[in-house]
């Protein structure tokens, strides 16, 4: 009877172990099959796919922090969009013919305002300058110069900006104390980020007209429309763009200075959050569909691709 009972273990063992060979084998198959058909995608996309794709342990849950996508907080892009920045050529009906009347740049924030800003001033340019405050009537019988950027990437700056200069602020202290400092972190707790992004006291204007949101926040068609026949220059191509303008309207030609930020003008105060780096960043489901509901009519300016962490 001993004798039978190992004699039948040993023959469950070994039923066992070829059954685990064969799984083995057919797993690898399949895995076999997955890579091949990722190394046919990754030829006709010219990507190296291998990097697209993340063990199920690391993919990044909506409601969640992602603790694993390295120190920007982002995931790495499932299509990088962040390369189209600027192919859409803004074309508008004389863009670049001289004319008599005086120009005057008019500032919308996180669009390298600050560098231009500054730069007019520090070399003295004839262009007068309509600060957050000012859209189509102070820009009066003006011709206007206005800098338009990808709406994915302003609101990700827009969202940085806040982090990292203004994190003690009463609506942006809870979302930095919860760790929510990213633009998906943002986009996935809007019951908290919306406190911080709307105008809730009424101060930011345009052209005495209250915005719903702050000027950060705001988009850019609120500084844009009743523009007459505006000069565009494009945000990721503003160093080119800047100087076409500068030949065709006969100002002198001066190359743009480095870009600046508000932050590197003013000194650092106690307690400020870190900035961290945010090149390229790809952005949530969530993220996506914010950024196309709220800055809808800027997506109409600037057709732009949202850079996303998952397939679309």
């Amino acid at each position: 009877m001993k004798f039978a009972m190992i004699t039948f273990a040993a023959a469950v063992s070994a039923l066992i172990a070829a059954a685990a060979i064969d799984l083995e084998s057919v797993i690898q198959s399949d895995i076999d099959w997955v890579s091949s058909a990722f190394a046919i995608v990754g030829d006709s996309l010219g990507e190296n796919v291998e990097s697209l794709v993340q063990p199920t342990s690391s993919l990044r849950r909506e409601a969640d922090i992602d603790q694993s996508a390295g120190p920007s907080g982002y995931s790495k892009c499932f299509v990088d969009a962040s390369d189209d920045d600027g192919k859409h050529d803004i074309i508008m009906t004389n863009q670049y013919v001289k004319t008599e009347q005086k120009l005057v740049f008019v500032h919308i924030p996180k669009n390298a305002g600050t560098t231009m800003v500054t730069f007019i001033k520090k070399k003295k340019m004839p262009i007068r300058i309509c600060e957050h405050r000012g859209g189509a009537k102070c820009v009066g019988k003006d011709r206007a110069i206005v800098v338009l950027r990808n709406p994915y990437h302003r609101f990700e700056s827009a969202v940085h900006h806040a982090i990292t200069e203004y994190s003690d602020e009463t609506f942006i202290r809870p979302l930095v104390d919860a760790g929510f400092t990213t633009a998906n972190d943002w986009a996935s707790h809007l019951d908290m980020a919306t406190l911080e992004m709307l105008n809730s006291d009424g101060k930011h204007t345009i052209d005495g007209r209250v915005l719903t949101y702050g000027w950060t926040y705001s988009p850019q068609y609120e500084w844009f429309h009743g523009l007459g026949d505006p000069i565009v220059l494009r945000y990721e191509h503003l160093e080119h763009d800047w100087e076409q303008m500068c030949k065709t309207m006969g100002l002198p030609i001066v190359p743009l200075s480095k870009r600046l930020t508000y932050g590197h003008l003013k000194a650092k105060s106690e307690g400020r959050v870190e900035a961290k780096s945010y090149d390229k960043p790809c952005f949530s489901t969530r993220t996506c569909e914010y950024v196309e509901r709220v800055y809808a009519d800027d997506l109409k300016l600037i057709p732009s691709q949202c850079p996303r962490d998952v397939p679309p």
